[in-house]
C-alpha cells in the first residue's frame, strides 16, 4: 500500500511539473507575442512618421510649383507686353520706313544718289563707337516691322517648330510658279553636301499675314518642286534655289499678285546703299517665328566686306556660305535689323529709279546671321534667269536640242541660197 502511494506521488509531482513547464512555455510564447506586438508598434509608428514626411515633401513640391506657375504665368505675363509693345513700335516704324523708300526712289529718279557710299567705306552699323572697325559682332535686334500688305510673299511650312521642318519665304513669280531656296523644300534641312535627293512637298500658302494661325483657306495645292541641279554642289548654301509649281493658277487680286524678276541691264543690286526690302516671318526677338508677317528695309553692302565677313565660304566644315559673282549681301536696317532663321526663301525687293518697277534682285539664302552675323547673303536673281526661265517654260535638254537643229537647218538653207 505504502508503494502504490509512493508512485502516485511521482506522477503527481511529474504531472505537477509537466504543467509548470507548460505555464513557463506559455509565458515565454506571451512575452514573445509581446515583443511582436511591440515591434509591429514601432514599424507603424515608424510608416506613420515616414507618411508625415512625405505628406510634408508633397506640400512642399506642391507649394514649389504653385511658385513656378505664378513666376510661368509672369514671364509670359512679360513676353506678351513685350511682343504687344514690340508690334506697336513696328506699326509706328512703318510709315518711316515707308517714306524712306519712296525718298530714295524719287531722289535716284531725280537724278540724285542717296544711300550710296564710295569705296571702300562701309553700310554703317549701329555700334558703340569703340567697336566700330573692330573685329566684334554688333547684337543687332531680329525684329522688323508689320507688313501691311505683301502680295508676292509666299508661305512655305513644314512645321512650327524647326524640329518638324519649320518655315521658309517664297515669291509668286507667275501664275504657276513659286520660286523659294533648295532647303526650304526639305524637311530635314541638308546642312553640307549630301547625296541627291528629292525634294520633299511643302505646304504652300499664298495672300497671308497671319502665320500662327493660318487662314487653311489660303493653302494651294503644289503639282511638283523643282530643284536647282547644282544645289548643294561643294556648300551648305551653294546655289540655294528651287522652283514650286503649282496645280492650278492663282487669280490675282490685291492680295496675291507676283513680283516681276530682273530684266536685262536691272542691277540695282550691285549699286552699295541700293535699299530693298524683304518680308518674312523669320525669328524675333524671343527667337521664335514671328505670328505676323514682318519687312525689314536693308542696304546692299559691298561684295568685298561681304567675302571678308565669310573668307571660308564655299568648305564645308566651315558652314558658311560662298560669295561669289552669282551672290550679293545686305546689311543690317537703319533700326539695326537684320534678317534671322525662317526667312530663307524671301525675295528682296527694290525699286528701279528709271522706272518706276519694282523687281526682286535677290533670293535670300542664308538667313543664319540673326544678330551673329553681319550681312545676309541672296542668290543674284539675274544670274540664274536662264535657269528659271528654262523651268518655267518646261524646258529640257532634248528641246533644246531641237530648237538648235531647226535653226541649223535655216541657217544651212540661207547658205544654199
Amino acid at each position: 500500500m505504502t508503494k502504490c502511494f509512493y508512485d502516485f506521488y511521482h506522477i503527481a509531482k511529474c504531472f505537477s511539473d509537466w504543467l509548470t513547464h507548460i505555464y513557463h512555455m506559455a509565458k515565454c510564447f506571451s512575452d514573445w507575442l509581446t515583443h511582436i506586438y511591440h515591434m509591429a508598434k514601432c514599424f507603424s509608428d515608424w510608416l506613420t512618421h515616414i507618411y508625415h514626411m512625405a505628406k510634408c515633401f508633397s506640400d512642399w513640391l506642391t507649394h514649389i510649383y504653385h511658385i513656378a506657375k505664378c513666376f510661368s504665368d509672369w514671364l509670359t505675363h512679360i513676353y506678351h507686353m513685350a511682343k504687344c509693345f514690340s508690334d506697336w513700335l513696328a506699326v509706328l516704324q512703318f510709315p518711316a520706313a515707308l517714306l524712306l523708300v519712296l525718298c530714295v526712289g524719287l531722289a535716284h529718279a531725280s537724278g540724285l544718289n542717296p544711300g550710296h557710299w564710295s569705296e571702300p567705306q562701309p553700310v554703317p552699323v549701329c555700334v558703340p563707337p569703340a567697336r566700330r572697325g573692330g573685329e566684334g559682332r554688333s547684337k543687332r535686334a531680329v525684329g522688323g516691322r508689320v507688313a501691311l500688305n505683301v502680295p508676292w510673299q509666299a508661305l512655305v511650312h513644314f512645321g512650327d517648330s524647326v524640329l518638324d521642318g519649320g518655315i521658309g519665304g517664297g515669291a509668286l513669280v507667275s501664275d504657276r510658279w513659286v520660286l523659294t531656296s533648295g532647303r526650304n523644300v526639305f524637311q530635314k534641312k541638308p546642312r553640307q553636301p549630301a547625296p541627291k535627293r528629292l525634294p520633299d512637298f511643302p505646304k504652300v500658302y499664298l495672300g497671308v499675314k497671319n502665320r500662327n494661325p493660318v487662314d487653311p483657306a489660303s493653302e494651294v495645292e503644289v503639282e511638283k518642286v523643282v530643284l536647282h541641279p547644282d544645289f548643294q554642289n561643294i556648300s551648305t548654301w551653294e546655289n540655294n534655289l528651287a522652283l514650286i509649281k503649282l496645280k492650278k493658277p492663282v487669280v490675282f487680286s490685291s492680295k496675291i499678285l507676283p513680283i516681276p524678276l530682273p530684266r536685262c541691264g536691272q542691277n540695282l543690286e550691285e549699286t552699295v546703299g541700293t535699299l530693298g526690302v524683304l518680308a518674312g516671318w523669320g525669328w524675333s526677338h524671343v527667337y521664335q517665328f514671328a505670328d505676323h508677317l514682318k519687312f525689314l528695309t536693308v542696304p546692299v553692302v559691298s561684295q568685298e566686306l561681304c567675302q571678308r565677313e565669310y573668307k571660308h565660304g564655299g568648305e564645308v566644315d566651315g558652314d558658311e556660305p560662298l560669295v561669289d559673282d552669282r551672290t550679293f549681301c545686305t546689311g543690317a536696317t537703319a533700326f539695326s535689323e537684320n534678317v534671322c532663321v525662317g526667312d530663307e526663301g524671301g525675295a528682296l525687293a527694290v525699286l528701279d529709279p528709271k522706272d518706276g518697277r519694282v523687281y526682286a534682285a535677290g533670293l535670300l539664302s542664308y538667313d543664319k546671321n540673326c544678330a551673329t552675323e553681319k550681312y545676309g547673303v541672296y542668290a543674284k536673281l539675274s544670274a540664274y534667269m536662264p535657269w528659271i526661265d528654262s523651268v518655267m517654260r518646261g524646258d529640257s535638254e532634248l528641246y533644246d536640242a531641237q530648237r538648235a537643229l531647226e535653226v541649223r537647218k535655216m541657217l544651212a538653207n540661207l547658205k544654199e541660197d
